[in-house]
């Protein structure tokens, strides 16, 4: 299904942002998802899980879901950057866009900054008019 290049990709997100063993990565992932639904025998993560996923490109389906919701929502890893052959043009994270804005603040901004053009356009045209440039 997946050429090699995906088992790399987990490996080296395990080891450098993870910074932990196959075992205590695949325990981390259960405790994620333990909180998210009930677990299922098939999606129980491993070391055995990782390892053959990390070494033979093997994991179900399911398990692939559940990996990249885990490492998008704790680490912000770019799913585009894990499944993507080519994947130079995307980042390995996500950046988060801080706003701490209402889309209305947003709004009243925007209409503020355009009277405020608005008021510099219609100044320059009153200097324009008064230095005598209009007649070149």
């Amino acid at each position: 299904m997946f050429d090699n290049f995906l088992g790399h990709r987990i490996k080296k997100v395990r080891k450098k942002v993870f910074n932990v063993s196959q075992t205590k990565f695949s325990e981390e992932i259960n405790k994620y998802i333990e909180n998210k639904t009930e677990i299922e025998k098939e999606n129980i993560f491993n070391q055995i899980t990782i390892s053959d996923l990390e070494n033979k490109n093997r994991i179900s389906k399911n398990n692939l879901v559940i990996l990249i919701n885990f490492l998008e929502k704790t680490k912000r890893i770019n799913p585009n950057w894990i499944l993507l052959e080519d994947n130079k043009s995307h980042p390995i994270y996500i950046k988060k866009i801080p706003i701490d804005k209402t889309l209305s603040s947003i709004h009243e901004e925007i209409e503020e900054l355009g009277k405020q053009i608005n008021q510099r356009t219609n100044d320059l045209r009153i200097i324009i008019e008064n230095t005598g440039f209009d007649n070149l």
